[in-house]
């Protein structure tokens, strides 16, 4: 069963928005280390999102060393994602299709195409905490009792 309730929003982003919620450190909120470094096969388009975000998340602390290579991906996903966009914007989103005897409308494979790389694109910003929100959720869950170290809690489960 998956978790309940909305997803908890980042203490980094409480403070920017100026949110007395900010004031109050979460001890167990990870916190991304270190710094970004651009993979060199990031090309294009890709390299180009990569320069646009990255400032920006870094800035609101919310992606490190770690988070290259899934930054980059993201960034290399959402320039395919981009020249499907384009492709539409410029041909639309069917074709029609003459044969011998009949004429018909199919879709152009990009717009499969740019359905698929969207539900990849918020996937990874789900799973993998690359939207605000989701990174807090990363966060492991610690019981809230602590065990009681005696005789009884070796033949009973105390809590």
């Amino acid at each position: 069963m998956g978790k309940r309730g909305p997803v908890p929003t980042p203490t980094r982003i409480l403070e920017n928005r100026g949110s007395w919620r900010g004031k109050v450190r979460n001890e167990e909120e990870p916190e991304a280390l270190g710094n970004l470094r651009i993979p060199h096969w990031l090309q294009g388009a890709g390299r180009k999102m990569w320069q646009r975000i990255s400032p920006e998340l870094k800035a609101l602390g919310l992606v490190g060393t770690v988070d290259s290579h899934m930054l980059a991906r993201y960034c290399a996903l959402f320039a395919r994602w981009l020249e499907c966009n384009e492709f539409i914007n410029e041909k639309g989103m069917v074709e029609t299709v003459s044969t011998k005897d009949s004429e018909y409308v199919k879709e152009y494979p990009q717009v499969a195409r740019l359905v698929s790389l969207n539900q990849q694109l918020v996937q990874m910003e789900r799973n993998f905490g690359m939207s605000p929100a989701a990174r807090v959720s990363l966060v492991p869950q610690k019981s809230s009792k602590k065990e009681v170290n005696d005789d009884k809690n070796r033949f009973f489960k105390v809590g």
